[in-house]
C-alpha cells in the first residue's frame, strides 16, 4: 500500500529543504505574542521588527538608526489600496533598495539607499523559514486568522 502525502508532509519536506539551503527554520508558536520566545506584540504583526531592524542595521551600517527605523514603518504601512500597487512597490524596494535622506554630524544632508537584502553575498542575510505562522487580521467586529504558507 503506497504512503499518502498529507499537507504536514509537504510542509515538513519544504522545511527540510530550506534549512538544507542555509535557512533557519522556527516553528511559529514558538516566538507567537505572549510565549517567551516571542518577536510580536501581537498576531497582526506580519514583520519581525526586532529581527528586520538588526539585518537591516548590518546591511546598511553607514545609515542612522532612525533612517532605518523610517523604512520599517514604510514597510509597515503600506500606501495603496490597492494589493498588487503595493506588490509592486514592495519588489521594487527589494530590488533597488529605498532612498533615504539623513542628517550628517556637519548638518548636510545625505542622501543615500538602505538595502532590504545583500544580493553581492546572499550569505550575509538572515533567512528565516517559519511554519504556521498565524496572522489575524480585525476588521470591525470581523476577525481573520490565517497562516500563510
Amino acid at each position: 500500500m503506497s504512503k499518502r502525502f498529507t499537507e504536514s508532509t509537504v510542509e515538513d519536506a519544504a522545511l527540510e529543504w530550506f534549512e538544507g539551503i542555509g535557512y533557519t527554520a522556527v516553528h511559529g508558536p514558538d516566538f507567537a505574542p505572549e510565549t517567551p520566545g516571542q518577536e510580536r506584540e501581537s498576531y497582526s504583526d506580519i514583520l519581525l521588527v526586532d529581527r528586520l531592524r538588526s539585518a537591516l542595521v548590518t546591511l546598511n551600517p553607514e545609515v542612522p538608526v532612525e533612517t532605518i527605523d523610517g523604512v520599517i514603518q514604510q514597510l509597515q504601512r503600506p500606501e495603496s489600496p490597492s494589493l498588487i500597487e503595493n506588490n509592486l512597490a514592495f519588489h521594487t524596494m527589494i530590488r533597488d533598495g529605498v532612498d533615504v535622506e539623513y542628517r550628517l554630524p556637519d548638518g548636510s544632508t545625505k542622501g543615500d539607499k538602505v538595502w532590504l537584502f545583500d544580493f553581492e553575498d546572499p550569505d550575509c542575510n538572515d533567512w528565516l523559514v517559519v511554519n504556521q505562522f498565524t496572522v489575524v487580521e480585525q476588521i470591525g467586529s470581523n476577525r481573520h486568522e490565517r497562516r500563510p504558507d
